[in-house]
């Protein structure tokens, strides 16, 4: 088997697992790939570079982010990922350094399964419906006012109905796996993994009943970007996943959807969701 083997350049120890998973994978009979700026390190020879090819696994040594890079990266291949947490939080990681070698045994021996979790696309266009942007996020797509010193007037329509109008500081729309990060902080809630659902999260709303609302899987949501006042130096953004960034303007619309494509997740351990969930949020506040 073809392993991508991807770690955080700038932690020692998840830089050094990594080579270690390497030789592991050799040594077992299988091709162990890495990219390109890992292989370029010291220590790092003898060990084959990635050509960009869809591998067979896809294996992350880091916190959320290196995994969410990676994920993005891998453009919507159809391959199992497994999360190693070096990082601050972990929930998109199968385990901790501690729990690694079991579960990478687990794996080698097939004792695993993969977690279908949904994607969420979209694309932005403008006032005139000429597209801008298209894009796929792993765990949301953020519409904010960035400086602006204003609120924004957003328009929420699903499935080509009108929800609602509302002066807020921005939107966020969230996968269940994005459902734990800006979502969870801005007050959304917190979804299964595996449910085929979205929720539709307001920041800061200028209304008292402006809650969140948990769409179907199959839901096609649109949000129309109203600035009434623009500020040139200041212009609001549409943020997919902390990752990729689109300046708004005046009449912009977003149109969001489930993606064709899905993450699948290794699940080696018999976890409870809400257990792991409660564990960190005990080891965060």
């Amino acid at each position: 088997m073809r392993f991508l083997i991807t770690p955080n350049i700038q932690r020692p120890d998840a830089l050094a697992f990594a080579r270690q998973l390497a030789d592991t994978l050799t040594a077992s009979g299988h091709n162990a790939l890495v990219p390109a700026a890992t292989a370029a390190l010291p220590g790092w020879q003898g060990v084959s570079v990635w050509d960009g090819s869809a591998p067979d696994m896809l294996m992350t040594a880091g916190g959320d982010g290196t995994m969410l890079k990676f994920i993005r990266e891998a453009n919507c291949w159809d391959v199992p990922v497994w999360g190693v947490n070096f990082g601050h939080i972990g929930y998109l990681t199968e385990c901790e350094p501690a729990e690694a070698a079991e579960s990478l045994r687990r794996i080698l021996a097939g004792e695993y399964t993969a977690e279908q979790r949904i994607l969420l696309a979209g694309e932005l266009a403008g006032a005139d419906g000429q597209v801008r942007g298209r894009f796929v996020a792993v765990n949301e797509a953020n519409i904010f006012r960035g400086a602006m010193t204003r609120a924004l007037q957003l328009e929420l329509a699903i499935n080509g109905g009108f929800v609602r109008s509302l002066s807020a500081d921005g939107m966020i729309v969230s996968t269940p796996t994005g459902s734990t990060a800006y979502n969870f902080s801005a007050g959304g809630p917190v979804l299964m993994p595996a449910m085929d659902c979205f929720a539709v999260t307001p920041v800061c709303p200028y209304a008292a009943l402006a809650c969140a609302i948990v769409t179907s899987g199959s839901d096609r949501i649109r949000i129309r970007v109203n600035i009434p006042q623009p500020e040139p130096d200041a212009p609001p953004l549409l943020v997919i996943d902390s990752c990729e960034k689109y300046l708004l303007r005046d009449g912009d619309e977003i149109r969001l959807y489930k993606a064709p494509c899905t993450l699948r997740t290794v699940k080696t351990q018999e976890r409870n969701f809400y257990t792991k969930l409660h564990r960190k949020l005990a080891e965060n506040c």
